[in-house]
């Protein structure tokens, strides 16, 4: 058999070999000496390659094992050692949020969370995993630490980045709830109405339109109020809103004094409101206030 063929058979065997190793113990050892010249110098990249993978493979799935048996410290210094060591592997930025999420969500440790979700935003290009942490940040200022104000701020970071990403939406709602909750109702009604502008196809509009009429009805806004509940009513008859807007129409003409039509939106909504209690007594406290605002017309019809 001539030397070149051989040769290039015997290169074949190692590179077999090696491939063997990697998928039997999850890396390829460089055990084996390097032929001639004749495609040597490629034979031995393709060892050393398929080595390099197969280490870092295995250092993920230590990592991913430790956590799996719930020994979390471990696990967390496995994935960080990974992403030092192999920064710009494809599966690095996985790995950091991967400790993002014990710290937060297994050690209840939020701070130390954020800073590791602050470090993959701000080290990795954009991608599946950098969003997620980003939007885990304005969560936890969100509900963790009540700071609505940054919340807002890491939101719209989240649709500066990503204008098009199938949850914008959602996080252009997180916006105006936000601002509800830091009570300012004007700004609160401009994102509400910025998400039903700019969103048309949001799957949750209905959601939307019912929450901008509670914020126009805390702010006291009651007309405008009822005009947010009935188109819940109108564009969205199969709601799941539809009961609590039938409700928040009869509360905002209650405010108004318009006693008559409160009492027919209560009654229309009696057996199908989560808590029917609540609607008797609104009802009962409907009456009251009906009576009592009688007896004080009356009051002054007689003093005149």
């Amino acid at each position: 058999m001539p030397r070149t063929k051989l040769m290039r058979d015997e290169c074949r065997a190692f590179t077999d070999v090696a491939l063997f190793e990697f998928g039997f113990e999850g890396r390829a050892l460089l055990t084996f000496r390097i032929w001639g010249s004749i495609g040597g110098v490629k034979v031995f990249y393709l060892i050393i390659l398929v080595s390099l993978v197969g280490c870092a493979t295995a250092d993920f799935r230590t990592a991913e094992e430790m956590v799996r048996h719930q020994k979390f410290y471990n696990g967390i210094e496995l994935y960080l050692t990974f992403v030092r060591e192999h920064p710009k592997h494809r599966r690095a930025p996985e790995a950091l949020f991967e400790v993002g999420n014990i710290q937060q969500l297994m050690l209840n440790d939020h701070k130390q969370a954020m800073a590791t979700y602050r470090k993959l935003v701000n080290n990795f290009p954009i991608s599946h995993y950098t969003i997620n942490a980003q939007q885990r940040i304005a969560e936890i200022y969100k509900t963790q630490q009540a700071d609505y104000r940054q919340a807002i701020v890491e939101y719209e970071k989240l649709i500066q980045a990503s204008p098009k990403n199938p949850q914008a939406g959602n996080y252009q709602l997180e916006i105006a709830q936000c601002y509800t909750l830091l009570h300012n109702y004007e700004q609160a009604a401009i994102e509400f109405q910025k998400l039903i502008d700019e969103y048309p196809a949001y799957g949750r509009l209905d959601e939307v339109f019912f929450q901008a009429g509670n914020n126009f009805y805390i702010s006291g806004k009651y007309k405008e109020a009822i005009q947010s509940y009935e188109t819940v009513l109108s564009r969205f008859p199969n709601s799941n809103f539809r009961p609590q807007a039938l409700f928040g129409i009869g509360g905002a003409y209650e405010e108004m004094d318009q006693f008559k039509e409160a009492r027919k939106y209560y009654e229309m909504v009696v057996k199908d409101y989560p808590s029917p209690q609540v609607v008797q007594i609104r009802l009962k406290g409907l009456s009251e206030r009906e009576k009592k605002k009688t007896k004080i017309a009356k009051g002054a019809h007689i003093r005149h």
